[in-house]
């Protein structure tokens, strides 16, 4: 199955609870577990490289910077940094 990557610019996003700009950090080989993402919710990579999977998606998705990731359904999304670091923003629907 093709992993349909969207470019973005991922300047600004928006955190759920408080609708500001938030980056995120993750150090190589570190899992961070998502349990709050809802269809349509996304993880956009502004730089490193990330490595995403979503529980009863059968796909793994690799993003570099400006690639988006984007959750086909509720439930959670597990990511880890292929690179020495990787950041990467959370943006809703």
């Amino acid at each position: 199955m093709t992993t349909q990557v969207t470019k973005i610019n991922p300047a600004v996003t928006q955190n759920r609870e408080t609708r500001t700009a938030e980056r995120k950090f993750l150090q190589k080989g570190i899992l961070k577990s998502l349990s709050h993402i809802r269809s349509g919710d996304g993880v956009v990579c502004t730089s490193g490289i990330l490595w995403i999977t979503q529980q009863n998606d059968s796909d793994d998705h690799i993003l570099y910077p400006g690639d988006k990731f984007t959750a086909k359904h509720g439930g959670r999304v597990v990511l880890q940094s292929m690179s020495d670091k990787a950041t990467w923003d959370f943006s809703n629907n």
